[in-house]
């Protein structure tokens, strides 16, 4: 059942964003939303993403990020970085620093898909990292 929340939560805020979105050609404009899936390395478990964009100031933008485990728990932490504001290009975000929990997430928009890395400590200090697929969704 829990496994299955994160589209329900989806549904309560894309209303938000979707009018939120600035009518520009900028991937990461203010009130776009990114989901898809994200694989970690050691396990090859499979969780969900949903990057949500609440601030855009050239090239750097704010917002937050709901994530699924597979296990079904569901986390939200927010996010500060860089994005290209063109159809491909790089990607840089944190999350912000929670007790041991600090994600570094960098990679590239190319064809409508950001292909990302992550590397971090999880909330215990284990190191871990994985790679996510996110397709805009708004």
């Amino acid at each position: 059942m829990r496994t299955r929340l994160i589209f329900p939560v989806l549904a309560l805020i894309a209303p938000m964003f979707i009018c939120a979105a600035e009518p520009d050609s900028d991937p990461f404009a203010k009130g776009t939303i990114w989901a898809g899936e994200a694989r970690l390395g050691k396990t090859g478990k499979v969780g969900k993403w949903a990057l949500s964009v609440s601030e855009r100031k050239g090239l750097s933008f704010q917002g937050e990020i709901i994530a699924q485990t597979p296990e079904g728990k569901i986390d939200t932490i927010k996010v500060t970085g860089t994005a290209t504001s063109t159809e491909s290009g790089s990607i840089a975000f944190k999350t912000e620093k929670r007790g041991f929990t600090d994600i570094t997430v960098k990679g590239k928009l190319r064809n409508g898909e950001a292909a990302l890395i992550f590397y971090g400590t999880g909330k215990f200090g284990g190191v871990g990292a994985g790679t996510a697929t996110l397709k805009r969704i708004n």
